[in-house]
């Protein structure tokens, strides 16, 4: 699009009618507070953009109780111990040209936080299915390969908060963790 709103282009198209680009999953949205499935370099020359395929969701018959005279709707709902979305991540730049961020999405296949700052690489924060287990991810845009920054393990349960992981204006990896109190009297 130009600075006036004029020439607009999709730099990409689903696949199919259960495949979104840039929007974020019904997981991610509910339980995870991420309601967005694309993010801007901060130079404004590509994006990352979430690529979701809800094909394995099961589908849920759902009705609307305020409007009794309207038909059910059928939705994909991905109920406890079912499958999930599958959900990819792209570097895509303004021409369209697409390349596929990579980490272990069957040990790690939740998208749960990303940051794209001036400050370093974008990070990604993914995390376990059963959320005992997450990894902060530093991308290379470029490849689309990532190298750990930060691992985590908890054996009940890893919180998420909002604005982290994130790079601090110097270049130094921002996060939250409750790692036990500390007291260092006598």
């Amino acid at each position: 699009m130009e600075a006036e709103g004029a020439g607009e282009r999709a730099l990409t198209t689903p696949e199919s009618e259960n495949v979104t680009y840039g929007l974020a999953e019904f997981i991610a949205a509910e339980e995870m507070s991420r309601s967005r499935g694309f993010w801007w370099a901060p130079e404004s020359d590509r994006l990352l953009v979430a690529r979701v395929d809800d094909t394995p969701v099961r589908r849920w018959w759902i009705s609307d109780p305020a409007h009794p005279d309207r038909e059910p709707r059928r939705v994909p709902y991905p109920a406890a111990g079912t499958p999930n979305a599958d959900v990819r991540l792209f570097v895509i730049d303004l021409g369209g040209h697409r390349t596929e961020v990579s980490w272990d999405r069957a040990r790690y296949p939740y998208l749960a936080r990303v940051h794209w700052s001036a400050a370093g690489a974008p990070l990604l924060l993914v995390q376990a299915r059963d959320q005992r287990g997450q990894l902060i991810l530093a991308v290379d845009p470029s490849t689309g390969a990532t190298r750990m920054v930060h691992a985590d393990e908890d054996p009940t349960w890893l919180e998420l908060f909002p604005g982290v992981p994130c790079w601090s204006p110097s270049g130094q990896l921002v996060r939250i963790a409750d790692e036990g109190v500390r007291d260092d009297s006598p």
